[in-house]
């Protein structure tokens, strides 16, 4: 593990001990992170988005990241919710948000930066589409179904989530330019460079903001539980992608450690926007960052 990533590490802790700090001091307050989850939705995110985006060359084999990570998500938010058929909303709330989606922009891209090839990062932003899909669309509106419905799922209403959803127009439209091979101004992607730079921090802000170590013992059960399924499904789905799919080794390699990321980082804060219980769903976000940095190391090491 080389200095920048020791430097990242450093940065993302500080910035949630920034949040948890302000939160007990009566600087930040919970009801914060539902307008900071909007800026991050509507402008940060997809601000980021447009600049890691740049420079990428899409090739039909890139696209078999974006079956991959489509195909885990769905998994994992199936699984989740048959492992919870018969709890309350709340929970499965929880585990709609943080078992299936992945700290993509803020978290993997930094830390892989200079350990993969440029193919691989290639990889990792289809792969990373599949992830606004869901976290930004379907699981919106699964959990707020979940939470204002009874429990019933509105497939209408998943689907609308969908096709309106910030993140996935912005990731539909670079593709559009990219096939037509259109390039955005110069003037844009200093702007997009400037809101882009925010997101890494509103979005660690907000974990730390929802952060805190007072579970009660079926809380510590939820988490327990979930960050076990994500780990379980996402290593066996790593294993094969490496020994069954046939794609160059280097993007093999991407998708492989991409799949060990922490959860999402806007995650606690939908969840909390969604009526859920957001303080577990920070706690499972915190804890899956440094288990998410063995495993990712770990696999570039053998890999």
């Amino acid at each position: 593990m080389n200095s920048a990533i020791y430097t990242k590490i450093f940065i993302y802790a500080s910035i949630l001990l920034i949040g948890f700090i302000g939160k007990k001091l009566g600087a930040f307050k919970r009801e914060y992170t539902k307008f900071l989850n909007s800026v991050i939705c509507y402008i940060t995110l997809p601000a980021a988005i447009i600049n890691g985006f740049q420079g990428v060359t899409l090739t039909p084999i890139l696209f078999i990241g974006l079956a991959i990570g489509l195909f885990t998500n769905v998994l994992l938010l199936v699984l989740g919710q048959v492992l919870n058929k018969n709890k309350t909303p709340n929970e499965r709330a929880i585990f709609v948000f943080s078992a299936n989606c992945f700290n993509i922009g803020n978290f993997a891209i930094p830390f892989l930066s200079g350990l993969i090839s440029a193919d691989g990062f290639a990889a990792i932003c289809v792969f990373d589409i599949s992830v606004a899909i869901m976290c930004y669309g379907a699981n919106v509106a699964i959990a707020n179904s979940i939470m204002g419905n009874n429990g019933k799922i509105k497939v209408g209403a998943v689907v609308k989530k969908i096709c309106t959803s910030p993140v996935f127009i912005t990731y539909m439209t670079l593709i559009f330019l990219a096939l037509i091979r259109v390039q955005l101004p110069t003037i844009v992607l200093e702007l997009t460079g400037v809101v882009g730079n925010a997101n890494a921090f509103l979005a660690m802000l907000c974990i730390g903001i929802l952060f805190q170590f007072k579970l009660n013992k079926e809380q510590w059960k939820i988490v327990a539980k979930l960050l076990s399924l994500r780990t379980v499904v996402c290593g066996l789905v790593s294993l094969t992608v490496y020994f069954l799919i046939p794609l160059p080794n280097d993007i093999k390699i991407a998708i492989c450690v991409v799949l060990m990321a922490p959860c999402a980082g806007a995650a606690p804060a939908l969840t909390e926007s969604s009526g859920a219980d957001g303080t577990v769903a920070a706690v499972i976000n915190s804890i899956s960052i440094p288990l998410s940095m063995a495993l990712m190391t770990l696999l570039l090491t053998i890999l």
